[in-house]
């Protein structure tokens, strides 16, 4: 029987990457996306959906066994939308059935996160955006526990790789990659968590598959890659084949920009992350899926690079 997953936000970061991977795994894919026009693969089935529309979303994953939610408002949005949306998901999941697969980030953790994350790392959540995530992973837990409705989320850190943009990597870390700068936005010294999409996204593939073996409600630490900034610097010169300079972001000008853009205002909460350091304990998601392989990190790197396109010879 052929599996069926629905990808909420295909046409998203991670979204694209995941309606990739699940396809190249023999699923039977549903690209959900507001005007039913996926800019990925064209093997797959479009589908249009309002997210903020209940009756669209139930249409849309109806007859699916798995629920990708990719939705991801942008961060001046979030305290409107982010909460109404996973309710939303969580009725949608629940009348066809299907598995809810939820990709976490790390600012359920707050100001708080420590240099190692375990699974038994408290949620404070700390910020605006942090206690919405917490927020959202609680109704989560709630429907599993109490209505049964499985959720399975995959934590990670920053995204590299694959064919979206709208990640730190390419909106900072490369935007002056092709000038020869590589700008990095915190202390270089501090290691810092990384997650390859492509990798990120077949360690959804195998636990889609091995969904029933998994708690109703069950979370996986997704490691990664961590890495400096100093030592993000050298792979990114050696995938260049060329020196790079140093740049940083010129956070006070963005201070001042933010007083008129909501977005960069937002992002300014955030900036923690890159001046705390953090990593992500993977060893349950290994001992759970004993035979993933992750890509060597010079590998992901160079190819995070290719998918943008930046490496057709920078200029000094």
């Amino acid at each position: 029987m052929t599996k069926k997953i629905a990808v909420l936000g295909a046409n998203g970061r991670i979204g694209l990457t995941v309606v990739t991977a699940f396809h190249k795994a023999g699923w039977s894919v549903v690209a959900v996306t507001r005007k039913g026009q996926f800019s990925g693969i064209e093997a797959v089935e479009n589908q249009s959906a309002d997210a903020h529309s209940l009756v669209d979303l139930k249409e849309a994953v109806s007859g699916c066994d798995v629920v990708f939610n990719g939705l991801n408002p942008l961060y001046h949005r979030w305290h409107d939308e982010a909460i109404p949306l996973a309710k939303n998901v969580i009725a949608a999941c629940l009348e066809s059935g299907a598995t809810h697969l939820f990709p976490g980030n790390l600012y359920n953790y707050g100001y708080d996160i420590p240099e190692k994350i375990t699974p038994n790392t408290p949620k404070h959540g700390g910020t605006k955006k942090g206690h919405i995530r917490v927020q959202m992973e609680s109704l989560f837990e709630r429907a599993a526990n109490s209505q049964g409705l499985q959720t399975i989320t995959v934590r990670a850190g920053d995204f590299s790789g694959g064919a979206g943009t709208g990640s730190w990597f390419d909106l900072a870390i490369t935007s002056q990659f092709q000038k020869g700068k590589v700008v990095y936005p915190g202390d270089r010294s501090l290691p810092h968590a990384w997650a390859y999409l492509p990798d990120l996204s077949r360690a959804f593939v195998t636990l889609a598959e091995k969904r029933t073996e998994c708690q109703p409600f069950d979370e996986f630490l997704f490691e990664g890659f961590t890495f400096t900034g100093q030592e993000l610097h050298t792979l990114l010169e050696e995938a260049a084949k060329q020196p790079l300079k140093k740049s940083s972001i010129p956070w006070t000008l963005f201070r001042i920009g933010a007083l008129f853009n909501p977005v960069w205002r937002e992002t300014l909460e955030i900036r923690y992350l890159w001046d705390t350091p953090h990593a992500l304990d993977g060893g349950k998601l290994a001992n759970f899926c004993p035979d993933f392989v992750s890509t060597s990190p010079d590998v992901a790197f160079k190819e995070a690079l290719e998918d943008l396109n930046l490496l057709s010879s920078p200029n000094p």
